[in-house]
C-alpha cells in the first residue's frame, strides 16, 4: 500500500516535469521492483529528462520491467534492440519483445512490429504480417498505423491495390489530425484518383493540413484560390498562403510568388518582391530561379539592367542544374556555355569568382 501511493506521488511529479524529484522516489521503488518505477526511469535515461542521456542503463531498467509483463517496457526494449541503442541490434529479441506486448494489445508495440515486417528489416519483407499488425493498431485508433495501411492499398503492396480501404484508413488518419494524411485527402481529391473529383472537398483538407504547417498542402491551397477551383479567385489569399509555404522553404511556392509579382498576375508588378522570391529561390538551388534572375538582369525588367550580375545568375543557373541532377540540365548548361565562350578572359574570371562565394554561402 505505501508503495502504491510512493508509485502515484512519483508518476505525478514525472507528468509534472519534476524530474529530479521524481527520480529521488523512483529509484528505491526500481530497486524494489516495482516494473512502472522502472518503465519510467526507463524513459528517463533513453530520453535524458533529468539525468544524462544514457542509452545502456536505460536498457538495464527496462528489462526487469519487460520480464515482469510491462507492456510499455516491453515495447521500448524492442526498439532499442531493434535500433541498437544501448547495445548491439538484436532483431530476434526486438521481435520477440514487440510480439509480447502486441499480442496484449499494445497498439505502439503492433505498428513498431508491423514496421519491422513492412521495411524488411527482420531480414525479408513480409507485407501479410506487416498488413495484419498495423490493422491490429489501426483498429485501436493509431493514426499512423492508419495512414501505413492506406500506403499499402493504395499502393498495390500487401493484399493489392484496394481504392476503398485506401480511402477509408486515409479519411481515418486524416480524421485523426496527421497533416500528411490531411494533404494526401486533398490531393486524392484534387486529382480524382481513388475517389470522385471534389474541389471543396479538396480544398477543406488542404486547409486542415496547411493549418498544420503542411507546406505543400499550403501550396495547393493557394493554388486553388488563385485559380478559383469552384470558388471565386482570391489572389489576396492565396498569397498569403504562398508565402506561409514559401516560409517554410518550399522553393516551388517561392518561384509561384516570384512569377506573380514579376508579371502581375492579378497582382500590381514588383519587380522588387520578385527577385527577392526568386533569389531566395536561388539560394535553395534552383536552376530556373537563377536563369530567371539572369534575364531579369540581361533584359532590365523593370529595374536598370546590370549585365555582370546577369552572367553570374547564369552561371549559377548552370551549376545548380549540375548539382540537382535536374532533367533539363543540359540547357541551362549550354546556355552558359555559349555565353562563356563570347566573354574576355578576366571577365570569367570574375565571374567565377562571384560563383564560387554564392556556393560556399549557399550551396555547401
Amino acid at each position: 500500500m505505501a508503495d502504491d501511493q510512493a508509485m502515484k506521488e512519483a508518476l505525478r511529479l514525472y507528468q509534472a516535469g519534476e524530474f529530479g524529484m521524481a527520480l529521488e522516489r523512483l529509484q528505491p521503488l526500481a530497486a524494489e521492483n516495482v516494473p512502472l518505477a522502472q518503465t519510467i526511469l526507463g524513459n528517463m535515461y533513453a530520453h535524458g529528462q533529468g539525468v544524462d542521456r544514457n542509452d545502456e542503463i536505460a536498457r538495464q531498467y527496462y528489462l526487469p520491467a519487460a520480464q515482469a509483463g510491462d507492456l510499455a517496457a516491453q515495447n521500448s526494449l524492442g526498439h532499442m534492440l531493434a535500433e541498437g541503442k544501448g547495445g548491439e541490434p538484436d532483431m530476434m529479441q526486438a521481435l520477440y519483445w514487440f510480439e509480447l506486448a502486441a499480442n496484449e494489445g499494445f497498439d505502439v508495440a503492433q505498428y513498431n512490429l508491423a514496421h519491422l515486417h513492412h521495411s524488411g528489416k527482420t531480414g525479408e519483407q513480409d507485407l501479410a504480417k506487416a498488413t495484419h499488425w498495423y490493422t491490429q493498431a489501426a483498429n485501436s485508433g493509431y493514426a499512423s498505423a492508419q495512414y501505413q495501411l492506406f500506403t499499402l492499398y493504395a499502393n498495390h503492396l500487401g493484399a493489392g491495390f484496394n481504392a476503398k480501404r485506401a480511402l477509408f484508413w486515409l479519411r481515418a488518419a486524416a480524421g485523426r489530425d496527421v497533416a500528411q494524411a490531411q494533404y494526401d485527402l486533398g490531393w486524392q481529391f484534387e486529382t480524382g484518383f481513388l475517389t470522385d473529383q471534389e474541389w471543396n472537398e479538396a480544398s477543406l483538407w488542404y486547409r486542415r493540413a496547411a493549418q498544420n504547417k503542411h507546406a505543400e498542402a499550403q501550396f495547393r491551397l493557394g493554388e486553388i484560390l488563385f485559380n478559383g477551383h469552384d470558388c471565386p479567385q482570391q489572389p489576396e489569399k492565396a498569397i498569403g498562403w504562398y508565402e506561409e509555404s514559401a516560409r517554410q522553404g518550399f522553393m516551388t511556392a517561392m518561384f509561384r510568388l516570384a512569377e506573380i509579382h514579376r508579371q502581375g498576375t492579378q497582382v500590381e508588378k514588383d519587380p522588387d518582391v520578385a527577385i527577392y522570391w526568386y533569389t531566395l529561390c536561388a539560394r535553395g538551388g534552383s536552376p530556373g530561379a537563377c536563369s530567371r534572375l539572369a534575364r531579369i538582369y540581361s533584359d532590365g525588367e523593370d529595374i536598370e539592367p546590370d549585365i555582370f550580375t546577369a552572367l553570374v545568375w547564369s552561371a549559377l543557373s548552370s551549376e545548380a542544374a549540375q548539382r540537382g541532377s535536374a532533367p533539363d540540365a543540359a540547357q541551362y548548361t549550354e546556355a552558359w556555355e555559349r555565353t562563356r565562350q563570347q566573354l574576355e578572359a578576366e571577365t570569367i574570371s570574375q565571374v567565377d569568382q562571384q560563383v564560387s562565394q554564392f556556393i560556399g554561402e549557399f550551396w555547401q
